[in-house]
């Protein structure tokens, strides 16, 4: 798996029509996981999204 600008998590929003994080977080948000344990070696974490 490779690690780039492109690999991520991709959500359509619609001012006024969808939901955003706060009401629809993301899955891994949701399933109890710690994101401490997400961490993968030689990523750089700056450079996930953070919206």
């Amino acid at each position: 798996c490779s690690e780039d600008a492109v690999s991520g998590h991709i959500q359509l929003l619609i001012p006024g029509e969808t939901v955003c994080f706060t009401c629809a977080p993301p899955l891994v948000a949701t399933s109890g996981v710690d994101e401490r344990t997400l961490k993968r070696e030689g990523v750089c974490a700056a450079s996930l999204p953070t919206t």
